[in-house]
């Protein structure tokens, strides 16, 4: 536009150069004593010729003074950093400033997805319901421009933690292409954060077949999302249902750490002895875990069956240190101090964990031994665990299980891994 409306002047100034130079008559211009007289024909076109040479001048002064910000603009990492000063100001309800951001991208690339949204956004922020009207029917007549858009505000949504937005995003993106893998993925994610479990576990079987994952992945994000299910319903004292989806998510995956530990607690709970040990039984050999011992040990099950499981467990999995620190810890709470110590010392050192440096402290004040007992006391506090939750997926640790992996969006990824441990000095 602006091109054609320097052309338009120019044929103009052209013209008028033309008309003026079939007058008549001659034009004097004084330089100091000098006089110079010209022809009035002569006279507009030697105007015209240095009106020309004048407004290419400022023209290559102006390109040249460009350059460096347009070398900036067009760099891939400046893009980026413009879309984000965009949805900054939309955010922050300024107009005027979001439509210098909004024309640089579109300078930078004249077809970006986002752009009909980031327009009506701005037009609503401006009060022109008109303008945010074209926009959203410019994009309901293109929908792949519109998912795009929708995937970019999604990601920077979650980027800013908005939870909410994500999830009103995620929605109208599904709305929109209910077939997509990826807005299937984000609306059960984005239901997760709300901690909606039962309708992300619906929408994880209503789009169970357009989900890119694996069917294990399938599997154990159901399995996760019917936990935390489970612990809601339980912190309700809803207990008899939230045991009953717990015994589901078990029976999808014995094998799944957080299931296996979920029903263990209601078993002990609810004073299921017999469900618990088979637990146990199932998980010893393959996924044995501390949190098991506290388990047992906080249960009402009577000492002398107690000792009777951590035996069989230990029969099973004579090799694993937690078959022989349970036996321990049944000992230590039925005050069994003098056996207790005996098997704690019997223990390789490379299985010395925070775990094994607490009971010795409970043994050695069991046996009135002050002086060790602070010592393996301040010991268990130093050293590290054997055990943790981490992500299988970006191997990102945990102090505790999680159903979603908050560092890569991962549903039912995080599990109980087993650490390698640094060797401690022994006290004897």
């Amino acid at each position: 536009m602006r091109s054609l409306l320097t052309l338009i002047i120019l044929v103009l100034i052209i013209a008028v150069t033309l008309g003026l130079s079939q007058l008549s008559g001659t034009t004097s211009i004084e330089l100091d004593d000098n006089v110079i007289t010209l022809s009035t024909g002569v006279f507009c076109i030697l105007g015209f010729l240095i009106f020309v040479v004048g407004h290419l001048i400022l023209r290559i002064i102006s390109f040249l003074l460009s350059v460096p910000s347009r070398l900036l603009s067009t760099s891939p990492s400046s893009f980026p950093q413009v879309l984000s000063e965009a949805f900054v100001e939309l955010a922050a309800g300024d107009p005027n400033r979001a439509g210098r951001s909004i024309r640089k991208l579109e300078r930078i690339d004249p077809k970006f997805a986002l752009l009909p949204l980031l327009k009506a956004k701005q037009a609503k922020l401006n009060g022109d319901s008109e303008g945010e009207k074209f926009y959203l029917e410019h994009l309901s007549n293109d929908p792949r421009a519109a998912l795009l858009g929708y995937q970019e505000m999604y990601r920077r949504a979650e980027h800013e933690g908005q939870v909410r937005l994500s999830y009103e995003i995620a929605l109208k993106a599904h709305e929109l292409a209910p077939k997509k893998p990826w807005t299937n993925h984000a609306l059960i994610i984005a239901l997760a954060r709300l901690e909606l479990w039962q309708v992300a576990r619906a929408q994880l079987r209503k789009g169970w077949k357009y989900l890119d994952w694996s069917r294990g992945q399938k599997a154990r994000a159901e399995i996760a999302l019917l936990i935390e299910e489970s612990q809601e319903l339980w912190a309700k004292d809803e207990k008899l249902e939230g045991y009953r989806l717990a015994k589901s998510a078990y029976a999808k995956d014995s094998q799944f750490l957080p299931a296996a530990l979920e029903v263990a607690c209601y078993a002990a709970e609810r004073e299921d002895y017999n469900q618990l040990t088979k637990i146990l039984k199932a998980c010893w050999l393959k996924t044995p875990h501390p949190k098991f011992i506290d388990i047992v040990e906080g249960s009402k099950m009577p000492s002398a069956q107690k000792i009777k499981l951590w035996q069989k467990l230990y029969e099973l999995n004579p090799v694993h240190p937690l078959s022989q620190l349970g036996l321990i810890s049944c000992l230590v709470h039925q005050q069994a101090f003098g056996r207790a110590k005996e098997h704690l010392q019997e223990m390789d050192p490379k299985d010395h964990d925070a775990l094994y440096y607490d009971l010795m402290a409970k043994t050695y004040a069991g046996l009135e031994e002050e002086a060790l007992a602070v010592r393996y006391t301040k010991l268990a506090e130093e050293a590290p665990r054997s055990y943790a939750w981490s992500c299988l997926v970006c191997h990102t640790p945990r102090e505790n299980w999680t159903s979603l992996c908050s560092q890569c969006n991962s549903l039912g990824s995080v599990n109980g891994v087993t650490l390698s441990l640094p060797q401690l000095p022994s006290l004897d």
